[in-house]
């Protein structure tokens, strides 16, 4: 469940850089506090894009509920999760984000921690399995804005089960190493058949 009703708070970690459509998540942020009082934004992270996103940040009328914290280490990963309620995986769209799947998703879902994502296919795709977040199309703050209020509204219980589930029962190291080994086995003996 929500970890207090009264002080929910989004996070974005991560690499703050041009390609991450974090301007668009700050702009859409700031709609969404003008009709939500207790939503917060967490920010940490560091790249060449941070002067920027604190220029942005001071442009904005909520801008007393943003924080950015700055660089972090593995070590505080388990700390900024367990401080947020939903987080945030946002990129801008191009041709390799409509090919990959960021391990932010896996992270956020894994803690039962909802997210609201950039729109691009492959996780459409992916979230009709783990169904923990909510997408808004890239470059556009009211969609943001959108997205982050629908996650407030949502079932949070089902949602972060979901997640959760998702990745014990099916997107795991393990099931991965199965599934690489078994592909493995299948080339060597297609070659090994090949060469007779």
């Amino acid at each position: 469940k929500l970890r207090n009703p009264f002080d929910v708070r989004f996070g974005y970690h991560g690499m703050i850089s041009q390609d991450r459509d974090l301007i668009t998540v700050l702009r859409g942020f700031d709609i969404a506090a003008g009709k939500h009082p207790s939503i917060k934004l967490d920010i940490a992270g560091f790249g060449e894009s941070e002067s920027d996103l604190r220029k942005e940040i001071a442009t904005l009328r909520h801008s007393d509920r943003i924080t950015m914290s700055g660089p972090f280490t593995h070590a505080d990963v388990d700390r900024l999760y367990t401080n947020i309620d939903f987080g945030i995986c946002c990129c801008e769209l191009s041709e390799f984000s409509e090919n990959a799947i960021a391990n932010k998703y896996f992270d956020y879902a894994a803690c039962g921690r909802p997210f609201l994502f950039t729109e691009q296919g492959p996780m459409i795709r992916l979230m009709e399995h783990i169904r923990c977040g909510i997408a808004y199309r890239g470059g556009d703050p009211e969609a943001a804005a959108k997205g982050i209020l629908q996650l407030v509204d949502a079932d949070y219980p089902a949602m972060a089960a979901s997640g959760r589930q998702a990745i014990a029962r099916e997107y795991n190291w393990e099931n991965d190493t199965a599934r690489m080994l078994e592909f493995f086995e299948r080339v060597l003996g297609e070659h090994q058949l090949a060469r007779r």
